[in-house]
């Protein structure tokens, strides 16, 4: 992950959940980070409190990823995902470095994204 990305993700990721130097259950649920790979649209993550939703475009369970890709999250769980659009990881604990060891995990494993720059933003949840 290039630095400017990673100062970028850490400063949404401060707004959305504070200090974020803790371990349990992330405390926001009222916002939630968008992350995305520039120049590729397709290439999404959402953080809210101790989820994250990404783009999945796979076929098969994404269940290897956990110990691929999530290890540093334990313990995480794949909670629900739909072939071919997107999967949901849930974790007990996280800090910036955490999330962003498994982000960068993610986009390496999954598609073999090894340079980029991620674009971010703090969105709030909508009403019913």
């Amino acid at each position: 992950m290039q630095e400017e990305s990673k100062e970028e993700v850490r400063r949404i990721l401060q707004a959305a959940f504070g200090s974020l130097h803790l371990h349990g259950e992330l405390p926001s649920r009222e916002f939630y980070a968008r992350l995305s790979v520039v120049g590729r649209p397709d290439v999404w993550i959402l953080i809210y409190g101790d989820y994250m939703d990404f783009s999945y475009t796979e076929n098969s369970s994404p269940v290897s990823l956990i110990t691929d890709v999530f290890a540093v999250l334990q313990p995480a769980q794949i909670i629900d995902w739909s072939p071919g659009r997107l999967a949901c990881v849930q974790y007990k604990s996280a800090d910036p470095d955490m999330l962003f060891q498994a982000i960068d995990a993610l986009l390496k494993k999954l598609y073999g994204i090894t340079d980029y720059k991620l674009a971010g933003s703090l969105e709030t949840f909508g009403c019913a």
